[in-house]
């Protein structure tokens, strides 16, 4: 018995085929009315009125008169040439020198395309809302850029299989499991994440990076061997440095469990009032993701100095126009605000 009442439909929204073309011209040829055509095909009556008005051709007859016919190999040529014609076309004829400007932001300033894009349209100078970081991508991946995915740091990374970090259990006093929630939050200014960057694996100089939570302000130091004293004296010369107000501006830090970060009572020394200076939390072992701004600064030091690299000999100059160049860069997070624009605000509101 076969069903006739159905509600099931076999298609929507679907482009007749060639071989659908092939049998309404086989039907039309038969004079089939076109409600028997549609309902052969499981298509809609409107669809193949609108199939036999755009693609019917002028054929002439025996008696010189003009008269319409479906061939399907001509509609089926229509179609594909409207096709080829359809869509949005590429904006590169109308946007050719913001497109040098982002270009040169990318190669010279050594931004990624979003930092680029962000930057413009904060400073008012995107004059086409419509390009995006998603189109700078497009076109570079297209080749039709100055910039080639060789010239963007992250495009070339290896990508490495995700793996969830172990659960351990705390075995620090001072674990991040006791930092207050609003700290994870990053609401409140004055919360860092400090780390160590060795050049290579041999004693020598190392590098003490730290960068402030909320605004993501970054401080590189050289340190001169990777021992607990050396960090310590690192913290105590910024306490000189930004006296009473330190304790202001370096209300925790947290770290991981190196041994260079093992003096917890002298890195939390009591200040001028017998209170300390600040609080040391320590991450979960192989849980690098709680300290990701962090890492994440690291990893741009690391586009300068990459591992191996003996830092004995490296300058103070260099390492701060390394320290400028990432904290002039307009982050996303941030608004496209640069690191130091917004410490600069929240240090104007200490005073």
């Amino acid at each position: 018995m076969s069903q006739t009442h159905f509600t099931t439909k076999v298609r929507c929204y679907k482009h007749l085929s060639e071989t659908e073309r092939g049998q309404i011209q086989a039907m039309v040829a038969l004079k089939v009315n076109v409600a028997a055509i549609a309902q052969a095909l499981s298509r809609d009556v409107s669809t193949i009125y609108r199939e036999l008005k755009r693609n019917s051709v002028d054929q002439m007859d025996t008696l010189l008169k003009v008269r319409k016919v479906y061939y399907a190999d001509s509609a089926q040529k229509k179609y594909v040439r409207a096709r080829k014609n359809c869509g949005r076309t590429y904006k590169l004829a109308d946007i050719t020198p913001l497109l040098q400007t982002i270009e040169d932001l990318i190669l010279t300033n050594k931004w990624s395309p979003d930092a680029a894009v962000g930057y413009l349209r904060r400073q008012g100078m995107m004059q086409h809302p419509s390009v995006t970081t998603r189109t700078l991508y497009t076109y570079i991946r297209m080749g039709l850029s100055r910039v080639k995915p060789l010239d963007l740091h992250l495009q070339v990374r290896r990508r490495r299989r995700r793996r969830s970090p172990p659960i351990r259990e705390s075995t620090r006093e001072n674990s991040i499991d006791l930092r207050e929630a609003f700290i994870n939050e990053r609401r409140e200014f004055g919360h860092w994440e400090m780390d160590t960057l060795l050049g290579t694996r041999a004693k020598g100089s190392v590098l003490f990076t730290m960068v402030e939570r909320m605004t993501r302000q970054a401080l590189i130091v050289k340190l001169a061997d990777r021992t607990a004293a050396s960090v310590v004296q690192a913290l105590d010369e910024m306490a000189c440095t930004y006296g009473e107000r330190f304790s202001q501006i370096f209300k925790s830090i947290t770290s991981d469990n190196g041994s260079e970060f093992a003096f917890t009572s002298q890195m939390e020394r009591p200040d001028h009032t017998g209170k300390k200076r600040t609080m040391i939390f320590y991450a979960h072992p192989y849980c690098s993701g709680e300290r990701g701004s962090n890492e994440n600064v690291n990893g741009l030091i690391r586009r300068f100095l990459p591992k191996g690299r003996a830092l004995d000999a490296l300058s103070n100059e260099v390492l701060l126009r390394i320290q400028n160049w990432i904290n002039s860069l307009p982050r996303r997070i941030l608004d496209y605000l640069s690191a130091q624009e917004a410490f600069a605000a929240q240090l104007a509101l200490l005073s």
